[in-house]
């Protein structure tokens, strides 16, 4: 089956989508995204995740050429018309095409659907590695489509044999390329960044399920030399969902951690309310 996206205004067929050489989205990477999962055939916190891609836009001074009622409706369109089920849509908002390089043009909105592999197992057995490294994004509360220090670390990332990087500035932990953080703390309390962080989708569900099952939970600055003294620690986004970190430079940390696993299953417990709720809708 011949995949069709949404491309500037049209249903085109995916192989024939394009962009031009002078959208601003290409020649100077300034573009915001947002990637929905789909579980069961339902966009999972569609709304939450519209929500942000609309706030991206604005902090990024693009003006959204839809309101989020007919984002809402074509995420559901390209999910019907490609037949998924179980799978990813990216929308993707660009700065448009610009005689000049520097100027803004008209932006330009495309919505593609993806096939979305789930981490392996084993990372769920043995855990997350992160390696730690000195940067904050430019735009940090902004989903922007900017990961060229992910790309650049990757090596350094491998050499260390980690999964992924953990960004800190001047000894204050703030996120991963691609996903928030968690730890909990000797007082067993949930500890995440507040600052210089995305607002990520499955972050804020995190807190919510803290806050309804009694979790002390501290929003704040999370500095590097208190790592060795966590209990637990984990990574979340919308394609891992929750996974326990094991080891961050040369401290490891307990996999089965009782904090993680419990809000682990009651996310879970969400995302299966929110595509029954879809089916009864």
């Amino acid at each position: 089956m011949e995949l069709i996206c949404y491309a500037n205004h049209s249903w085109v067929p995916l192989k024939e989508a394009g962009v031009s050489l002078l959208d601003l989205g290409l020649r100077r990477g300034y573009a915001v995204f947002d990637f929905i999962r789909v579980s069961d055939g339902t966009p999972l916190f569609l709304s939450r995740h519209i929500d942000r891609f609309f706030q991206s836009a604005k902090e990024m001074r693009l003006d959204m050429p839809c309101s989020k009622t007919d984002l809402h409706s074509l995420v559901h369109e390209i999910i019907r018309i490609n037949q998924v089920k179980d799978a990813g849509v990216r929308m993707l908002l660009t700065g448009g095409n610009s005689p000049d390089g520097i100027h803004l043009g008209k932006p330009q909105l495309f919505i593609v659907t993806e096939a979305l592999t789930a981490p392996p197992e084993e990372m769920r057995t043995e855990g997350y590695q992160l390696v730690s490294y000195p940067y904050r994004r430019h735009f940090p509360l902004v989903k922007t489509t900017d990961y060229t220090m992910e790309l650049w670390l990757r090596p350094m990332i491998e050499d260390h044999r980690a999964n992924d990087v953990l960004y800190h500035h001047h000894g204050i932990i703030s996120e991963c390329p691609r996903c928030n953080f968690f730890v909990v703390n000797e007082a067993g309390n949930l500890v995440t960044p507040d600052s210089h962080v995305l607002p990520g989708v499955t972050r804020s569900s995190i807190i919510e399920i803290a806050n309804e099952i009694g979790i002390l939970i501290e929003l704040r600055d999370l500095y590097l030399h208190e790592l060795p003294f966590v209990r637990e620690a984990f990574i979340c986004s919308t394609t891992k969902r929750i996974i326990p970190v094991s080891r961050i430079d040369d401290i490891y940390l307990p996999v089965k951690g009782p904090v993680t696993s419990l809000l682990y299953q009651r996310f879970m417990e969400r995302e299966q309310a929110e595509i029954a709720n879809a089916r009864f809708s």
